[in-house]
């Protein structure tokens, strides 16, 4: 497996699924409160990544908008966003390819195909 130096893997840092469950949507807020004064949701692109890609042939090949994914909307809450395209008219979060097989490891009852 290759890794990526712009979205680094989150399973070196040895943290456990417990651990990974901390109220990080709330801190994730009351640090954009602190040092940009406004909601995450108010951050363009640009104040919330690192990386921003202008071009759409700059873009990686490992790295993947929301809708390369399953459509499911819990799978896609899950996904962690690692850079961001911003095109003329719009842009949207890019994700590394993979987020599936993170997500996959952590919920494998939840992706697990019924047997018939």
């Amino acid at each position: 497996m290759t890794r990526s130096r712009i979205c680094p893997d989150t399973e070196s840092t040895g943290l456990s699924p417990a651990s990974d469950a901390l109220p990080v949507r709330e801190t994730t807020e009351q640090f954009a409160q602190v040092f940009f004064g406004k909601s995450v949701s108010l951050l363009t692109p640009e104040e919330r990544f690192t990386t921003v890609y202008a071009g759409s042939r700059d873009i990686p090949a490992d790295l993947h908008p929301a809708s390369w994914f399953p459509a499911d909307t819990w799978f896609r809450n899950e996904l962690r966003a690692c850079a961001a395209y911003v095109g003329r008219r719009q842009g949207w979060p890019l994700y590394h390819a993979s987020e599936a097989e993170r997500l996959r490891a952590l919920y494998p009852l939840r992706l697990a195909t019924p047997a018939t």
